[in-house]
């Protein structure tokens, strides 16, 4: 289930913006983009709020967490919030307002 998940978040919204024909190189670019940093950042934003709410320790909150499955797909949908606000926005905002764009929706996810 996870990689049915995965392969939809990397390919099958890529070739999803594709529709618009001034931005279809570019709509699977920002895909990958958007995908890898969203994925990446979302296991850690969850880490961290996982340490924050067992911990009263100020230095346990950057401690070593775990990673399972659950925050493997909890990830995906993450990207797959990000990837819809991104078919909204296409065209009208550069590679670096994406970036923060996707930090900032992934910390409110």
């Amino acid at each position: 289930m996870f990689q049915d998940i995965h392969v939809m978040m990397f390919i099958g919204f890529g070739y999803l913006m594709t529709f618009m024909l001034k931005y279809q190189y570019s709509a699977v670019a920002y895909n990958m983009f958007l995908t890898m940093i969203t994925i990446e950042s979302a296991i850690l934003v969850r880490g961290i709020s996982t340490n924050i709410e067992h911990n009263d320790n100020l230095n346990a909150y950057f401690q070593i967490f775990r990673i399972d499955i659950t925050d493997l797909i909890d990830a995906d949908f993450a990207a797959a919030a990000v990837l819809i606000t991104m078919g909204g926005v296409l065209g009208k905002l550069t590679h670096t307002q994406m970036f923060f764009m996707c930090i900032i929706e992934v910390v409110v996810y």
